[in-house]
C-alpha cells in the first residue's frame, strides 16, 4: 500500500553525502545512484516532500530521497543526520530493509576507511550468520 514515510536512521548520527553516496552506488551491483537536482519526491496521491537528493534506480527517480539535517552537537561541532523521506510503494524495497541496509553498509565503509586511514585491517568478512567481522592486526 502507498504511504509516504520519514525514517530517522538514529545510527546515522554524523552523515558524510560523498561516502553516502559512494554506499548507494554500490547497492545491488551499482543499478542506484543519487540525483542532487531533484529536490522533491512525489508519493502517491500528489504528497510531495522537500530532499536533499532522490535516489534513482538505472537513472529513473524513485519516489524516495534522502535529507540531511545538520545538528549542532554538545561540543558544538555541526553533523548531518539522515532522514530517508518518500514512498516505498513500487519500488521493490522495503522501508524497513532499506533503512536497515543503509546503516549497516553506511557503518561498515565507515570503519573499513578508518581502520585502513591506520594500515590495520583487511577486508571485513560477512559470516553466513549475516554478522559481519573486521580482523585487526597491528
Amino acid at each position: 500500500m502507498s504511504q509516504y514515510v520519514k525514517v530517522q536512521c538514529e545510527v546515522l548520527d554524523d552523515v558524510r553525502p560523498s561516502l553516502f553516496r559512494e554506499l548507494i552506488q554500490h547497492l545491488d551491483g551499482g543499478v542506484y545512484d543519487l540525483n542532487e537536482n531533484l529536490k522533491q519526491v512525489k508519493a502517491y496521491g500528489g504528497i510531495t516532500g522537500d530532499v536533499d537528493c532522490v535516489l534513482t534506480k538505472k537513472g529513473e527517480p524513485l519516489s524516495i530521497g534522502f535529507k540531511f539535517t545538520p545538528v549542532r552537537a554538545q561540543d558544538g561541532t555541526v553533523k548531518r543526520k539522515l532522514e530517508i523521506r518518500g514512498d516505498f510503494w513500487m519500488t521493490g524495497l522495503t522501508e524497513e530493509k532499506f533503512a536497515n541496509t543503509i546503516r549497516q553498509q553506511y557503518q561498515v565503509m565507515h570503519l573499513t576507511r578508518v581502520v585502513h586511514q591506520n594500515q590495520v585491517t583487511q577486508k571485513p568478512v560477512v559470516r553466513q550468520d549475516g554478522k559481519i567481522v573486521f580482523r585487526v592486526a597491528a
